[in-house]
Formats: C-alpha cells, sequence, structure tokens
C-alpha cells in the first residue's frame, strides 16, 4: 500500500500471539529493493476480532528494518517486558532472534547469510 507492506494473517495465528508471553515482530522483506520493514503486529488488532477469519496487517514504510529500526525494537521490548513484570530497571538487555514462519524456528547461520547478504 502507500503506507507500507501490508499481509493477511489468520486470526488463530493473531490469537497465538496475542495470547504469548514473547512480544511478536514481523519483519518482511522485500526482494525487489532488498530492503526489510517491520512492525508489531498485535498493536494493529483490537481484543474481538468479529466474524473475520483474516487480518491486515501493515508495516509502515518508516519502520525500516535497519540500526534504528532494530533500536526501536528492542526498546519497545524492553518496554514490553518491564510492563510485563513490572520492572523499573534499566539494566534489562534484549536479543532478537530471527524465527522463520510458519515453521517457528531459529535460523541457522547459513540461512541468515543467505537470505540477508
Amino acid at each position: 500500500t502507500s503506507h507500507g507492506y501490508a499481509v493477511k494473517l489468520s486470526v488463530g495465528l493473531l490469537t497465538t500471539w496475542k495470547d504469548s508471553f514473547y512480544p511478536v515482530v514481523l519483519v518482511i522483506y522485500d526482494c525487489s529493493e532488498s530492503c526489510a520493514y517491520w512492525c508489531f503486529p498485535i498493536e494493529q488488532v483490537s481484543g474481538d476480532f468479529g466474524d473475520t477469519d483474516t487480518k491486515t496487517i501493515t508495516a509502515p514504510l518508516e519502520n525500516r528494518f535497519d540500526d534504528n529500526g532494530i533500536r526501536c525494537i528492542r526498546e519497545k521490548i524492553v518496554e514490553y517486558y518491564s510492563n510485563l513484570f513490572k520492572i523499573q530497571d534499566t539494566s534489562l538487555r534484549c536479543s532478537i532472534f530471527p524465527i522463520w514462519m510458519p515453521q517457528y524456528r531459529l535460523l541457522t547461520s547459513l540461512e541468515i547469510l543467505t537470505l540477508f547478504k
């Protein structure tokens, strides 16, 4: 779209992510631009999904998956856990591990180098 990259996700998947203790970051890679964009999909859905089977989630164009984007993601993850566990300590540390969808598995180093040169 003119605002970003849109993807339809099943309500079942979004419900699983919403009920998870882990914040989910959706990263969409555009091969033609060799650039990736990110969003937190749960922030874009309300509590009631209604009668639909899917919801459209958008990764905004301003959310480029670059150094600044990764910094923003880390800040949001630290904020997520600070709110969840009522922690006000700034000593929290965040590590980001790539997961391949839909298998929900960690990518190997070789796969990361192949996909993101």
